[in-house]
């Protein structure tokens, strides 16, 4: 079984007009800067809360070059804290521990959908998707080349 995460609120937090410009990867994000909200508070109050918020930050720098943006996923099907821990240097133990914390009702940060398929079932998924839509669903580009791709529907 894997888990596919989601980022909640992905095109009102982390988008804005330049940003809906750009189709395919993004090489940046918009960032908020509320540190009054209750998950937020509740996050730093942990002991290992300014960790978790490094791990968030390189998680949804890891997210903006998905497609579609905001959801963990890759050609190969959902991103495992191994994946992310690779694509950015990240302690793999520590994106482990924010995927749990993030997915909790104390920080609801992202949503996760458990798909109880394998990468290459996935991949035959894609293929039949791509072609009832005729879109071709790669993700999480690692180049900030332009897609052909239009923006995802929120």
């Amino acid at each position: 079984m894997a888990t596919l995460y989601t980022i909640r609120n992905w095109s009102e937090k982390y988008e804005n007009a330049g940003s809906r410009k750009v189709t395919g990867a993004l090489d940046w994000f918009a960032c908020p800067t509320k540190h009054d909200g209750l998950s937020y508070r509740r996050l730093m109050k942990r002991k290992d809360g300014m960790a978790l918020y490094g791990a968030w930050i390189q998680i949804v720098a890891v997210a903006a070059k998905c497609e579609p943006r905001g959801v963990l996923q890759s050609e190969d099907g959902p991103l495992t804290a191994e994946d992310i821990a690779m694509k950015t240097g990240g302690d793999e133990n520590t994106i482990i521990n924010a995927l749990q914390v993030f997915s909790s009702k104390e920080v609801p940060w992202l949503t996760g959908s458990t798909l109880p398929v394998r990468p290459d079932e996935v991949a035959l998924q894609d293929r039949t998707v791509h072609n009832k839509t005729g879109q071709d669903r790669t993700s999480c580009t690692e180049t900030a080349e332009p897609s052909s791709l239009p923006e995802p529907v929120p």
